[in-house]
């Protein structure tokens, strides 16, 4: 016969299924804490995502701003922050140096340059367009 008793066997269960349930709860743990930091990863690429959304469709505003502009006044406008924390800069040059096919060089034509930034965290990203506006072509 079986000379272990009755409340030894159940204390010696008991045992296991609470070693049990502590595994458990650890591994659920250890599962949460990995599901929250990417929630977290995910939410700041997302808050990054549409910041420079924000920014290049600005960007592309400004742009077409200057192209549409009556008067083409070369220099340099800053711009902003705006609500996102993204500043702007917008620089005019006249260009002198693009020659057309015959030899001739264009007239009233200007390097448009737009320049936005902003932080990341602890460092900063920016982006740049530039076209060129042919004056008599835009006026």
């Amino acid at each position: 016969m079986d000379s272990v008793s009755p409340n030894l066997r159940r204390s010696r269960n008991t045992g296991v299924a609470l070693l049990e349930a502590m595994l458990a709860l650890a591994v659920f743990g250890l599962v949460t804490v990995s599901l929250v930091g990417a929630l977290r990863s995910m939410s700041l690429l997302t808050i990054e995502s549409a910041q420079e959304a924000h920014a290049v469709q600005a960007m592309r505003t400004l742009m077409e701003q200057q192209l549409h502009s009556q008067e083409v006044e070369p220099g340099v406008t800053r711009i902003g922050p705006d609500e996102l924390g993204v500043s702007y800069q917008v620089n005019i040059n006249p260009e002198v140096s693009i020659i057309d096919g015959n030899g001739i060089a264009l007239p009233d034509l200007y390097q448009i340059e737009v320049i936005a930034a902003w932080k990341e965290g602890d460092r900063t990203q920016s982006r740049r367009a530039e076209t060129l506006k042919n004056a008599l072509l835009y006026p």
